[in-house]
């Protein structure tokens, strides 16, 4: 990055607070005892909890570190930082009181944060409130860059730039109707318990998805009013049958216009796979070295 001051550069870094949940020590030890637990449970899970916590820990201090090096190197005011995540909380008892977590096709397993730093494009402290989606992204970077999506590649977007929210958390922002699904379902021919049970995507169609607009999520057959009740404690779909049949009317028209698109159901597994195989190669080979932590 310090090397490329003057060139067009993508850098992501990943660093995801997720299993087999290791860390160094000084991360992970001021939680030891202070009551977390995975899951929400106690016992045999609370180190792996702990761990949990230090990884983020472990995220935000090094999340300190880009910044002040971005200082450092006069790149900040020319450089888009983003935060954020890909999924609801894996592990750990907080969820900001959302219910579920990954895997679930309710608010918590899907609700995550977005934060965005361009000094002198984007203001500091702006909060913006609306609904939005990850793939929203693309036509922002693109908004902000001042690149024209060409329309004769005929990409039949379903993202909109956030611009106007960022400029104006207030701007005028349409309703809409967003789709969630697990997608988890078992692969024909696959090895153990991957292979076992439904392996067609058509039968899980109805299992796990969930259709959000500004006001309501409709969780498979619950619906819930999302604003008032945004711990999702609540089912009110009998009380509000019609939304509930508009939400499932959408959540059908995009499970037709995707369904044809999932073409790797019919893919072999049975290939190999490069980073596994080269780790192996150095395991036996060599031994994976000790990690030695940088010094910046």
């Amino acid at each position: 990055m310090q090397r490329s001051k003057e060139t067009l550069l993508r850098l992501h870094l990943h660093q995801r607070p997720h299993g087999p949940f290791i860390v160094a020590d000084k991360y992970k030890v001021p939680y030891v005892g202070k009551g977390a637990t995975a899951n929400g449970k106690k016992g045999k899970r609370k180190d792996n909890s702990a761990a949990f916590y230090g990884m983020i820990a472990n995220v935000d201090e090094n999340m300190g570190v880009l910044m002040l090096k971005l200082d450092e190197w006069g790149l900040s005011d020319k450089t888009l930082l983003i935060f954020m995540t890909d999924n609801g909380s894996s592990a750990g008892n907080y969820n900001a009181g959302m219910k579920g977590k990954k895997g679930s096709a309710n608010e918590g397993g899907s609700r995550v944060p977005l934060f965005m730093r361009l000094p002198g494009k984007i203001k500091p402290a702006t909060d913006v409130a609306r609904l939005t989606r990850h793939y929203d992204l693309f036509p922002t970077l693109a908004s902000i860059a001042a690149a024209a999506i060409r329309k004769n590649l005929d990409l039949d977007l379903d993202g909109r730039s956030l611009l106007p929210l960022i400029d104006n958390p207030k701007a005028t922002w349409p309703d809409r109707y967003t789709v969630f699904h697990k997608g988890r379902w078992n692969k024909k021919d696959a090895a153990g318990r991957w292979g076992q049970g439904n392996t067609d995507p058509d039968q899980a169609k109805y299992k796990g998805f969930a259709v959000r607009n500004e006001s309501w999520r409709l969780v498979v057959d619950a619906l819930y009013n999302i604003e008032k009740d945004p711990g999702e404690t609540t089912d009110v779909a009998q009380q509000h049958p019609e939304i509930a049949a508009t939400m499932r009317k959408n959540f059908d028209v995009w499970w037709t216009d995707v369904r044809p698109l999932m073409v790797n159901e019919y893919a072999t597994l049975d290939t190999d796979k490069p980073f596994l195989d080269q780790y192996l190669k150095q395991e036996k080979s060599t031994g994976i070295p000790k990690w030695i932590e940088p010094k910046l």
